[in-house]
Parts: C-alpha cells; structure tokens; sequence
C-alpha cells in the first residue's frame, strides 16, 4: 500500500502527512516545529483560528514543512470531521508548481492527489487534495468569486517579502475575510527578509487583538502583534567574487542591457565554471537577456576550462512552457554539469538541484509609473542588497558555495538596500478596480490596518480617472456614499471612488490586466471571442514586437516564423483568453436573461449596448457611447485590424497621430485643456519649443516616438499598446503598436472629442482659432479674430508655466528691478514679494496680465517682444513700502568723486545676487572710509575697484582695511602703467575725483 493510500476517514492523506512529519527532511524549520504547532493550537484574541507571521532566511524548508504541519493542526482542530483545504500562495507559476511536486514526492506521490495546484492555465487537484498551491493572482481571483472561501480552512501567504502587488492586495483582502466573514480561517505570512513588525500589526489586528505582546514572544495576552515564529538560517558558507565588466562596457545602457555586458555575463559564467565545482545559476534581469546569454554560452565551443561546451546551458523563465521549466529544475544526469540561465523566478521559494555557484548580473526589473502622463512601463535597475543576498543564498544550500557579483564592491555598497514595492511604483489601475469589484472602492470600508504599505493618494487617483474614462468605474460620488475624499485604511487622506460598472464587474472577471481585459470584453462583441482573443494575447503573452510592429508579431506567430516556443506561448494564451471571455460573456447573458455566451455576445453587438453598461451622463458612459459607431464599420475582424483594434481599446490615451512638419498634431493644451493631474499643455508651438521630425502626439497628451528601425514610421495612425520611458527624454518609446484606421480611432476615443475656440501662438505672435481635437492631437483649424485682452494675458500666463521665464523679453531694467526686489524679500521678508522662478511662474496672471492688457489696448496684434515687464513688475511692488524701495535698494549710490555710480543686483546671466555690487574706480573713493549698506543697513555692498581702464584691482566689503592694507600694492603697481592718473599715498587725505591727476591740477 503506498502512503497516498493510507488515509483517516474524512482525511485523505493524513497518514502521509503525518509519516512526514514523523521523519521530516534535515531542514532547520523542523526545531521551530513543535512551538509552531502550539501556535496553531491557540485560538486568536477574538476566540477564532490563529493568524501568525513565520520569518526564515530561503533555504530553511518553511514552504516544505509548515504546510503539511497546517493540515494536520486543521485535522486535529476538526476532530476527524471535514478538513478544509491549505491554500499556500507563491508569486510566481513556476515556484507553485515545484513546491507542490517536491511536496508530493516527499509524499510519496504525484502532484494532484494530497498535494495539488493550481496555476494559469493548469490545474492538477482533485477531490482528496488537502493542501494546494497557488499563485497569489488566482487566489485573488478565487477570493473575489468567493469571499468566504468554502472549504478552505487556511491560507498559507509565502514570500511575502518580494511585495508584488498581487500579494500585497490578497493580503488586505485575506485579512479583511478573516475580520468579517471567517473568523475560522487560519492565516499564515511567511517571509525570507522582510521585517516581521508590520505583518504581526496587521494579522494581530484581523483577529481582535487590542493589547501587547508578552515577554515571552508568543501570542501573549489579548496581543495586538500576530504570534511569530523565527526560524534561523543554516546556509553553508558562500564565498563571494567580484567581476566587473571592462570599464568601457555599462551595466546598463539607454536601451536596456548592452549586449557587451551580456558577453562579459557569459564570460564570468564560463569563469565560474573553471574555478568551482558544481552548476551554475545565473540571474539576469528579462528573459530576452536570458535568451541572448543562453545563445553565447550553447555556442562556446568546447575546451577545458575555457568554455560551457561541456555543461548543459538551460533557460528558466515565466515564458517558457512548463516541461522546460521542470526540466530546469530537475537534477542534473550523473556526471554532468549544468548552467540554468535565470530570470528572478529563481530568487526565491525554488530550490534548483546542484547548484553551488551563482552569477549575478546585479541587474533587476521594477515597474515605474509616471502619474502626471498615467504612463507605467517596466525598467531595468541595479538590483537591491537584500535581493542580490537571496540570490546569492541560492549557493549555500546543499553545500559550501560561491558568487559571482557583475559589478564592483562600491557599486554594491552604493545599492538600495532592499526593492521597491510594487505597490509604491506600480500603475494600480488593476488594484483599484479590484477594491470597487471587492465592494471598498479607494479602499473604503476594508479592515484597517490592511496594507503593509497604503496605496499612494496620487497613483490611486490616477487609477480612478483611467478606470472612469474606460467606463469601468462611476465618477466619485456617484453609485454609493463614498465622497470625494476619504481616510483611507491607515489614516492617510486618499481619493474617493465611485461605484464599479456592469462592465467593470464583467472585466474584473477575466484573468488578465484591466485595461487588457476591457480591450478583449467590448472587441469581443464586435469580431468575435476567437479574433478578440488572439489579439489580446499579443498584449499579454510578453512577446517582443520587431520594430515595434504588432501586426508583424501577429503574423509571425500565425506562421509560426518566431519559433516554436513562442508560437506555442501566444497560442495558449489566446486559447485561455478566449475561455475566460466567453465565460464573462455568458455571465453578462445570464443577467440579461439570454443565459449563453452567444446570446451574450450578440448583445454586445446590439446598438446602445456599450453605452448602457454605464450611468448616463458619466464620463464611462460617454466613452462607451462612442463604441457603438463601431457596430457599424466593417473589416474590424482581420488579424491586423483587431490587433490595433484591441490596442486601441486598451489605451484610448495612448492613440497617436504622426507629427508632420508644422506640428498640427501637436498637443492641444494652449486651450487651457486640463491635462492629467490638472496642468495645462500648450496646443500650438511655444517660443522656444522644437518639434521632433517622426515623432507622434497622443490622445493623452504625451508625446511618443518609434524606434529608429520601425516600419511603422509611415503610419499616420497608431495603436499604441507599450511604451518605455528613459530618464532625461521627453517623448516615450513606443515598443508595440499597429497602425489605426482614423474611423476607428475617432470611435474608440469619441468622448476625447472637442470643438472649441482657443489662443495659440504663431511664432512669437499670438491668434485665434477654431479647433477641432481628439484629446492633445489637433485634427483641424479655422481661424479666429484676434485674441482679447483677457484672451492674451491668459496664454502668455500659460506660456510661463509651459516654457519658463526665459521667454519673456528682459530688459536690463526688468532684471535688475528683479534683483532689487529678490534682495529685500531675502533680507527683510514680507511685504516684499518673493522673486524666484517658481514664485513668479505661480503668480503669472496677477502681475503679467495688466502688462498684456495694456499692450493689447491699442489694438493690433500682440508681439510677445513689445511686452513691458519692467511695468509688470512694478505692478508686485507693496504699498506703501514701495515708497522707500529706492532708499532700501537703491539703483544707484553717490560715491566721494560725486559721481551715482549704479549698483548691480544681478550678476551677468541675469541671476539675483546676494548681495549688489558697486564697481567703480579707484580715484572716485579716496577718503571714502565706511562701507555703503543697503536693506536697511542689513547687507554690506560689495565694491569692485576698477583701474582707469575700468578693469577690476580689488574686491572688499570693508573700505578702511583695503586703503591700509590693499592700497598700497595697487598703487606700486598702476601708477607707473597710469602716470595721468592720481596715485596720493595718503588715499585718506586726497581728494577724490573722476579724471585725470593733469585735469585736477589745472583745476
């Protein structure tokens, strides 16, 4: 009788299970054990089951150990009745799969009876299965289908520490399950590196606690910190290399990873393996590095020592399908040695056979979002400190081991010590409409404390207008009594949200990005779920677009010209995407009565339909109204034309025209139209702006180039599905897009449809005219009278704010009031305005309109060069303390000669001086003994003495000493170069004059 076989009534496989843990492998969770088990066996502060953190360096057996240990604690809690179910989380589908077969062949079994899993697009369950291991997205999927979670008597939350955002969210969610609905439900986080103080807040919190911890570090009474157990690590020791590259090869270049580095990544490898025994894990930042490295390593021809010829080179990365992924992962044959090329999935939860050697890139991936643009991509960074350590642990778990760092030691002390969280730099669109779908739309309403880190205000924001304008959430207020504003879950102020849409709830249900998944629901009533899905998978499926050209990637896969795996990859993705549609479809056909997923889709394809799935009057509903125009266009269902199709779907903001030479695609924001986050982008050219030749303006707003090789740079319509964003550029990349018919892209972003008079300028004049926009991108204009008054002071206000101070014409007088003005706002403070850039930028319209005004007055066009900003400056100026604005900065002083010589408040490049300057020569001062102040006698003016020639001789602030001190030296050295000029060695007694010594004498 094998142990599968050996079962309780009512517990399949505890006899296993408790076999297992009779005899458990040498690991170092196994003396945390039995105090774990005493854990399990004390009931929460609220009388329900334990919430506990679990803390174990990788390499300890914590996801081996402690999930078996949990279904016996629910075994023995239930008293031979019904066992539930231990779900246990991983981040990634690789790992999920891995721990349950290493679960179950400890077992003695296969994956799918008392272990299972469960990942997407693979299940191995079954009905005897008593614990079953996930990925966290799924869980997530499962626990918004069913938020008691039937069944399931724990959750198990492993590697909480990488903090990617689907965790971070199924935490909250898990822990509001646990507060209201599940007070039976065990909750387990477990973590390699992060702090436990938090986690204990947060669990503590679910289960009723109000206390402190007791001294003895367990529950203690009435605790507020979840109970902790703290495992020890044991891994062998590793020793470390440094291999920096060549100094003339980067780590990092503008675009990615060079490929010179990637060379010096193989050579390190092929290093590696010369001086230690053992296989290799190499980490690298995506799988295109992976690819590359595996390519140069599979093409080292063979030698000892001075190749990878004789060792098998091996891939692991998300993309690949599952056997070469178990492959991977499997021991290496006798008498063979193996390189496993990795991605992060290696980082963490596997344990990969063999491997005493680790080379690390240092390089990693995090997403960024940019708020102001609702831009997010994905960018490589040098990896974190705590990262490269669980990289390195990776070594020293079967035996002594070594690393290999691609970078210097300073590069590595100079490290983060430890990863953003996705959840601190991540486009949360996807968790937001999770949270409406959850019922607590912005988070209102979750248990609190929920998050380990909250959600920022400002990318929550963001996230709500994307999901508004997609018709996937009401406008705050709207739907419910959330309001504009509310205290989030841990006290900071963040957004408020409305309500989630029929289409939202029917979007969140499919297993894709929200956006993605909006794209695939609303093309599906148009073409059909086969085309809508194949597109779509192009957008999820993580395959690299040549040139930027998604139809070119559509036919590669169809005709299978980029090989095997990745024809294979976009095939089941599209096929699991066209499950989950029709899935969604049939549910909307259920509410609606039809009851099929046919009957669904044709109506989706009804006339009105999309604009019904909205609250009339809504910003969502008008960006449905105008896909029902779609309903009546045909050739949507070819394979390039649903590819831009459901592109466009995806980012209506993203939709882009080419620039041609005059710009007339350009941004509309000198309309005033409010840009995201509330700022305002000038429509036509601004003095000073340059257009770049190929380059394409989007519905957002944001400008977007192709690469320099596209073959889509003839396209006057795009589709714009991914963009990158490198430091220091202004447009974005485009890395996916498929050409748009214009019909189309009109339809998609119909609710970004304005006509409206608006200002502009034409070089450095200004004008009127009637423009007809599609968001930023002018699609016609007529002109307009000339502007008004009013008209002009507001552009030339927004000018300021778009371009800066620099485009206003400065006179010397304008600079130099600025300095006066900047010098007593420093020195005295108020009332004297402030005058640095950000200050009078903010202020523009008060103290540059009366100038325009008055320019504009006697008709005529408005010449930006003609403005008087000597005049609008004054119009700052506080009363009545103007009154002594020449006494307390005066612009000139009368020095002994009795000549006004003028001070300067400004240096050469018109900046404001700290203090002014007096430059005046020599002669001019004699008996001149104090030193001039100004600001009310607060700041000492600097005098620059000048020769004859008026060239400097001495700098002071302090008179008295230059004529004892300073004096003499100049007048050994001038009065021989300058015989006409007075040279008195008494400077104190001479009389000070403005010309020559002759002119003097014949006075």
């Amino acid at each position: 009788m094998t142990p599968a076989n050996r079962t309780s009534p009512g517990a399949p496989g505890q006899a296993a299970l408790e076999a297992l843990l009779a005899s458990p492998p040498a690991l170092p969770v196994v003396a945390g054990l039995s105090r774990l088990r005493s854990m399990l066996a004390s009931p929460a502060p609220d009388g329900g089951a334990p919430a506990l953190v679990v803390t174990a360096p990788p390499g300890t057996g914590k996801t081996t150990l402690v999930p078996p240990l949990v279904a016996r604690a629910l075994f023995e809690a239930g008293e031979g009745g019904a066992v539930g179910r231990v779900i246990v989380t991983q981040p990634r589908r690789v790992a999920a799969r891995a721990t349950a077969r290493r679960l179950a062949d400890l077992l003695g079994e296969e994956a799918g009876g008392t272990v299972g899993y469960a990942v997407r697009g693979e299940r191995r369950t079954g009905p005897d299965t008593r614990i079953e291991v996930v990925t966290a997205g799924l869980l997530l999927r499962r626990l918004q289908t069913e938020p008691d979670l039937p069944g399931v008597g724990a959750v198990i939350l492993d590697e909480v520490h990488e903090r990617a955002l689907d965790a971070d969210l199924l935490l909250a969610l898990l822990l509001d399950t646990r507060a209201g609905l599940r007070e039976d439900l065990t909750l387990i986080a477990m973590s390699a590196t992060l702090d436990a103080d938090r986690l204990r807040e947060l669990l503590g919190g679910a289960t009723g606690g109000t206390g402190v911890e007791s001294a003895g570090g367990g529950a203690g009474e009435a605790g507020a910190l979840a109970p902790l157990l703290d495992v020890p690590g044991a891994l062998h020791p590793i020793t470390e290399h440094w291999a920096p590259p060549p100094t003339t090869t980067a780590r990092l270049g503008p675009r990615g990873v060079p490929r010179d580095f990637l060379a010096h990544i193989a050579a390190t490898t092929v290093r590696a393996l010369a001086e230690h025994d053992g296989d290799v894990l190499v980490f690298l930042p995506g799988a295109r590095e992976v690819d590359d490295v595996v390519t140069r390593l599979r093409q080292s021809p063979p030698g000892a020592g001075g190749s990878a010829g004789g060792a098998d080179v091996l891939p692991l990365h998300g993309r690949l399908p599952a056997a070469a992924q178990d492959a991977a992962l499997a021991p290496s044959p006798p008498g063979r040695r193996r390189v496993i090329v990795s991605t992060n999935v290696a980082e963490s939860s596997l344990t990969v056979p063999g491997v005493r050697i680790v080379v690390d890139s240092t390089l990693a991936r995090e997403p960024r979002l940019d708020v102001a643009r609702s831009m997010s991509w994905l960018t490589t960074v040098g990896e974190s400190r705590s990262a490269g350590a669980q990289r390195a642990g990776r070594a020293g778990r079967e035996g002594p081991g070594a690393v290999y760092r691609c970078c210097t030691a300073s590069d590595w002390a100079r490290a983060a010590a430890s990863p953003t969280p996705e959840i601190l730099s991540a486009d949360l669109t996807g968790l937001a409409l999770e949270l409406a779908a959850w019922g607590a739309p912005g988070g209102v309403g979750l248990h609190s404390p929920a998050w380990i880190d909250p959600p920022p205000a400002a990318a929550m924001r963001a996230a709500e207008e994307a999901l508004v304008s997609l018709g996937l959430l009401e406008p705050s207020g709207r739907g419910g009594d959330v309001g504009d504003d509310h205290i989030d879950t841990d006290g900071g102020r963040a957004p408020g949200m409305g309500a989630i849409t029929p289409l939202g709830r029917a979007v969140a249900a499919i297993p894709a990005p929200a956006r993605q998944a909006r794209a695939l629901l609303v093309a599906a009533g148009m073409i059909g779920a086969r085309p809508a899905a194949r597109a779509a998978a192009l957008l999820t499926s993580d395959l690299r677009a040549p040139g930027a050209d998604l139809t070119a990637l559509a036919r590669s896969v169809r005709e299978r010209r980029t090989g095997a795996r990745n024809a294979w990859q976009w095939s089941q993705e599209a096929a699991r995407l066209e499950r989950s549609v029709m899935r969604a479809l049939a549910d909307a056909g259920a509410a609606r009565g039809s009851g099929a997923a046919a009957g669904a889709q044709e109506a989706l394809r009804a006339p009105g339909h999309f604009s019904a799935l909205s609250t009339p009057g809504t910003d969502g509903a008008r960006a449905l109204g105008g896909l029902d125009r779609l309903s009546g266009l045909g050739g949507l269902g070819g394979a390039e034309e649903s590819v831009a199709l459901v592109a466009a779907l995806a980012h209506p903001e993203w939709i882009a025209r080419r620039r041609d030479s005059t710009g007339s695609a350009g941004p509309a924001g000198s309309t005033g139209q409010a840009a995201p986050g509330g700022s305002s982008r000038p429509v036509g050219p601004i003095p000073g702006r340059a257009r770049a030749e190929g380059a394409y303006a989007s519905v957002g707003g944001t400008g977007l180039r192709l690469p320099a090789d596209s073959p889509l740079a003839s396209s006057r319509w795009l589709a714009v599905a991914d963009v990158d964003r490198s430091p220091g550029c202004g447009d974005a990349l485009i890395r996916a897009a498929a050409p748009l018919d214009e019909e189309v892209a009109l339809a998609v972003a119909a609710d970004r449809l304005s006509e409206e008079a608006r200002t502009v300028w034409a070089d450095v004049r200004l004008r009127t005219e009637r423009a007809r926009c599609l968001g930023a991108i002018v699609l016609a204009t007529a002109p307009g009278p000339p502007p008004s008054p009013d008209e002009a002071a507001s552009a030339v206000a927004r000018a300021v704010r778009e371009e800066g101070l620099g485009i206003l014409p400065w006179s010397d007088g304008a600079r130099e009031l600025r300095g006066r003005l900047a010098l007593l706002s420093t020195e005295i403070g108020e009332p004297w305005p402030a005058m640095d850039d950000e200050s009078l930028v903010d202020a523009a319209e008060t103290w540059l309109g009366p100038a325009v005004q008055a320019l504009m007055a006697g008709g005529g066009r408005f010449v930006l060069r003609r403005l008087d900003t000597l005049a609008a400056l004054r119009s700052l100026l506080p009363w009545p303390e103007a009154a002594r604005l020449d006494e307390l900065a005066p612009e000139r002083l009368e020095v002994p000669s009795g000549s006004h010589v003028r001070l300067a408040y400004t240096g050469d490049d018109g900046e404001s001086l700290p203090r002014p300057v007096l430059a005046v020569r020599v002669q001019e001062c004699f008996g001149w003994a104090s030193t001039p102040r100004v600001a009310g006698g607060r700041v000492p003016v600097l005098i620059h003495l000048l020769s004859p020639a008026r060239r400097p001789v001495a700098v002071t602030d302090d008179l008295a000493s230059f004529w004892a001190q300073g004096y003499p030296q100049v007048r050994a050295e001038l009065r021989g170069r300058y015989p006409k000029h007075a040279w008195p060695e008494d400077p104190w007694s001479a009389p000070a004059t403005r010309g020559t010594g002759r002119r003097r004498s014949r006075a």
